[in-house]
């Protein structure tokens, strides 16, 4: 009876036939990759957040210092912005009797009072969380002023620790004039074990009233 013969090249076919069928094996069992993000964002009515981090992080991770930045301010805080009431937006009113008129979101405190002629002394200071991971000093933009969307005067750009309370006066303005102002905030952080940037968007509108 005749045997079929076993050459070199059927030996060597099975063999790279076991072989594949083995790395397709490994491939099909290994597990999908985490999903990852390198920005994380927070906002809030008044301000905005970005962090730009180094390098990925889970999404677990994003989530946790998310939630970290997320704190609510307490019941009963003033807005710069309130919730829009019909027929039209309403803004608050800054009168020349208030000592110190302060309004916060989850991202800083920001306070004016109006001296009753022409001027108004502001401050800013960044809420306590986000100073937690700063990792270097803020650069401030320098605040832009308008009086009813027309621009009124622009502020200096400084470079400060996070946790100093900016602050300045605006002149050029008079009772019952409606204030916008906005400013860009620029500082290093480390968030969730990983290197980053974190640009702060802030600003409001409100009324002065003598």
């Amino acid at each position: 009876m005749h045997k079929p013969r076993i050459t070199a090249a059927l030996i060597a076919l099975a063999m790279s036939a076991i072989s594949l069928g083995a790395a397709t094996t490994a491939h099909a069992d290994t597990p999908n990759t985490a999903e990852t993000t390198d920005t994380i964002t927070v906002n809030a009515p008044d301000s905005s957040l970005t962090i730009t981090l180094d390098k990925p992080v889970s999404e677990q991770t994003a989530t946790q210092i998310q939630a970290q930045l997320n704190a609510q301010p307490s019941a009963g805080t003033s807005f710069i912005h309130p919730d829009k009431i019909d027929p039209g937006p309403i803004h608050p009113v800054v009168t020349s009797s208030e000592a110190n008129r302060v309004f916060t979101d989850r991202h800083g405190t920001f306070n004016v009072r109006y001296n009753g002629s022409t001027s108004l002394n502001w401050g800013y200071k960044v809420a306590a969380p986000l100073v937690a991971i700063a990792a270097g000093p803020m650069v401030e933009r320098g605040i832009d002023w308008y009086v009813a969307y027309s621009f009124l005067g622009h502020g200096g750009r400084h470079v400060v620790p996070v946790y100093y309370n900016l602050h300045g006066t605006q002149g050029g303005l008079h009772s019952g004039n409606e204030l916008s102002w906005n400013d860009v905030l620029t500082f290093p952080v480390e968030a969730g074990g990983v290197p980053g940037k974190a640009v702060l968007n802030i600003g409001g509108t409100f009324v002065v009233v003598k």
